[in-house]
């Protein structure tokens, strides 16, 4: 997710998933009653984590399109 930092709110998804990295490894650890509870946590977490790096990668793209398209329209003549 280093790459994520280009996009303009980069930085917010980083801590997000750093959060998200925390209480994984929390979840994980945990040494609870109910384990089961624990594993769906971790399950959900883990999505939640995927569906980001997803959007994150989207941005990134998005962003790289308007870069493209808008040198693209540079080098189309004006008549």
């Amino acid at each position: 997710m280093t790459e994520v930092s280009e996009v303009s709110n980069g930085a917010e998804i980083i801590n997000f998933e750093e959060i998200l990295l925390a209480a994984i490894a929390s979840a994980k650890e945990s040494k609870s009653r109910d384990d089961a509870m624990s594993a769906l946590l971790v399950q959900h977490l883990n999505m939640i984590a995927e569906q980001m790096q997803t959007e994150a990668t989207i941005q990134k793209e998005i962003a790289l399109l308007e870069k493209t398209s808008s040198s693209i329209v540079d080098f189309i003549p004006v008549n």
